[in-house]
This record gives structure tokens, sequence and C-alpha cells, in this order.
């Protein structure tokens, strides 16, 4: 979770989707757990830089109704200045939005 929250965010969603099965872990959410880590050490020399011409840009995003256990829908975003990511964040709506475009407004006032 360090490594997600300080100075990954390509780790965002994965660390937060697979966070919520740690209180009752399945030999599938370890298999996943393994392949997070896998992917870390095959990306080690990835990493953040800053530099540019562009100021802040922001991106974000949602995707409707994706979590089955309860209906509600994931938002994610992230701001950049320059080339190096500033801040992020990827987790499941606190409200059940009705329609895409709803929960697309909802990420982009969490996003605001």
């Amino acid at each position: 979770m360090f490594l997600m929250l300080a100075t990954r965010p390509d780790l965002d969603f994965c660390c937060g989707l697979l966070s919520r099965y740690s209180s009752a872990p399945t030999s599938t959410h370890y298999g996943l757990a393994k392949r997070i880590l896998r992917y870390i050490r095959g990306t080690s020399s990835c990493g953040l830089t800053l530099g540019g011409n562009e100021l802040v840009v922001g991106w974000s995003d949602a995707a409707f109704g994706d979590d089955l256990d309860t209906g509600r829908s994931t938002h994610c975003y992230i701001f950049t200045v320059g080339l190096g990511a500033v801040t992020w964040s990827s987790r499941l709506q606190s409200i059940l939005t009705l329609s895409t475009c709803e929960a697309e407004y909802v990420a982009l006032t969490e996003a605001a």
C-alpha cells in the first residue's frame, strides 16, 4: 500500500480492489497478490518524473456498477504537473448511482 500511495499510481486500482477482501482472503486473492508483486518486480526501473511544459492537467473516469457485491461504481482521477503525477485516487463511490452519466458526474465532483 505504501508503494501505491507514495510512488506508484498504476497500483492504485489493483491494491484497492484486493484490500476489499483482506478480512477473508481466498486462494484467488493470494494469487492476485503474488501477481501484483511480480508486476512490481518487473517494473522496478519505472518511476515518476517531473518536467515538461504543461502546468496542471487532470483526468477523471468512472466504471458504472462494476462492484458485483454492492452494485456501486468505481471512480478515479489523476492530476499531473509536467510529466509527473502529483495526486491520484481510485475508490468505490459513496453513493449508488443509477446511470453511467450519473457515475461520471460523481467522479468529476470527487476530482474537483
